[in-house]
């Protein structure tokens, strides 16, 4: 029969606890926040966490991970990825209230070759003791030239129509053979039935409509996602839509785009 000491037990708790514990005395807690910057201003990429008061102990020694963790590019001559997996550690101490300001990883960004960029960093905090992972988040950046999203409400029929149109689709030359453009359509929905009733938000995780078009022999594409009426003429309508247009067979997101509008609104 295996023996635990109850006392080694209650030591790894209470480490684990003074990780996290706020610092005496500290304001309101603040959540830690990973961030990524595509400058097109200094044409820089970097990276950072900043935030966290309240988070974690006062003067703790931590590692904190910048990873790539996903992303795509397209250019007039390639499509590729940035740097998936290149990873920068920095050693910090949390500030009297916990908090965190440790700056990430930062190269050159070539603005002017990119019809599309994005990149996703993930940022892992853990305790230099012993390595136990403390905290871990994502931020993301996305610059598009190439694709255009409209979502139209109309109030008179009462319709709402998803619509995404491309251009330098062509790109790039020569062209990859791939088996043409997978368009997903992913909605968040606002609604309230009547003046007395909640109001919902339903976010769908999942692509409500998938199209997949053949490879643009043109510059240029457009694909209508969805017409859908509204039945009984709600209180409150909203709808967020975001596109995204990847390279079917490989896998690749070479476009993206997000809209927004509001059918109804009897409260305005």
């Amino acid at each position: 029969m295996r023996t635990v000491r109850r006392g080694a037990v209650l030591g790894v708790l209470v480490g684990v606890l003074a990780a996290l514990l706020p610092a005496t005395g500290a304001a309101a807690v603040t959540p830690l926040k990973a961030t990524i910057t595509c400058d097109s201003r200094l044409g820089w990429i970097h990276t950072g966490l900043t935030g966290g008061a309240g988070t974690f102990f006062a003067n703790l020694p931590v590692n904190v991970e910048f990873r790539v963790l996903s992303g795509s590019y397209v250019t007039a001559t390639t499509w590729n990825v940035p740097p998936i997996g290149t990873a920068v550690t920095t050693a910090a101490t949390t500030a009297p209230d916990g908090s965190l300001s440790v700056p990430g990883y930062g190269r050159p960004w070539r603005l002017s070759a990119d019809l599309f960029y994005s990149e996703t960093v993930q940022v892992t905090v853990t305790s230099q003791a012993d390595g136990r992972s403390l905290w871990q988040g994502q931020a993301s950046c996305l610059r598009d030239v190439r694709t255009t999203v409209t979502l139209g409400c109309d109030q008179a029929t009462q319709t709402i129509t998803a619509r995404v149109d491309g251009v330098d689709y062509d790109k790039p030359q020569p062209m990859p053979r791939t088996q043409g453009l997978l368009v997903t359509y992913k909605t968040i929905i606002t609604s309230q039935a009547t003046k007395d009733d909640p109001r919902f938000t339903v976010i769908s995780f999942e692509p409500q409509v998938t199209h997949l078009l053949p490879q643009p022999t043109t510059s240029t594409f457009s694909d209508v996602g969805y017409t859908r009426t509204i039945p009984n003429d709600p209180w409150y309508y909203a709808e967020s839509l975001t596109v995204e247009v990847w390279e079917f067979g490989v896998n690749l997101r070479v476009g993206a785009g997000a809209a927004t509008c509001v059918l109804d609104d009897k409260g305005a």
